[in-house]
């Protein structure tokens, strides 16, 4: 026999309003997702040169989750392996992660894959030489409700700056190459 807790009937009887509210919802996340990638896409066009080739990708179904990928086309650097995306930049919100401890932001964070760990350390060590702050980990932009361009804004210029300073650092390791 199956019982509803009470959290579950009071979510059944008000089931139409909070569908409504989140398809709502859903929809607005989409469009800060949208516009801030359409950014993305032309920065990364410029990020790329004979040092680096950056690429974007989004999640199709369900939305919410964004990477910019780096490659490394010379030299080393802590690990990365030549021609592979071993480092990027991912956007999610709360539909792809528990971190947010509030809903009206999104997470923005570095990251590596698992074989690159001394990658990750190269990174946080000269992002703290460099900049005086680690851009390993990760940054909550806030969303503001009442637009979704100014939401993207938002994303879009924390994504940028951590971009930015990703590609300095990658170039600082070139040149002494």
């Amino acid at each position: 026999m199956a019982k509803l807790s009470e959290a579950g009937a009071l979510y059944l009887k008000d089931y139409y309003i909070l569908t409504e509210a989140r398809e709502e919802m859903e929809s607005y996340l989409d469009k800060v997702l949208l516009a801030g990638y359409s950014k993305l896409a032309d920065m990364v066009q410029e990020l790329t040169d004979d040092t680096t080739k950056w690429g974007v990708w989004r999640s199709q179904s369900p939305m919410g989750y964004m990477q910019i990928g780096v490659q490394v086309l010379l030299g080393e650097f802590g690990g990365s392996r030549k021609g592979r995306s071993d480092m990027f930049v991912a956007y999610r919100d709360v539909r792809h992660t528990t971190r947010i401890t509030d809903p009206l932001s999104v997470e923005i964070g570095v990251a590596v894959h698992g074989q690159s760990k001394l990658l990750g350390q190269e990174i946080e060590r000269r992002s703290l030489n460099m900049f005086g702050d680690n851009i390993v980990g990760r940054q909550y932009p806030d969303l503001i409700p009442e637009s979704s361009d100014e939401s993207a804004d938002n994303v879009f210029e924390t994504i940028q700056d951590v971009c930015l300073k990703l590609k300095e650092i990658i170039d600082a390791v070139a040149e002494e190459n």
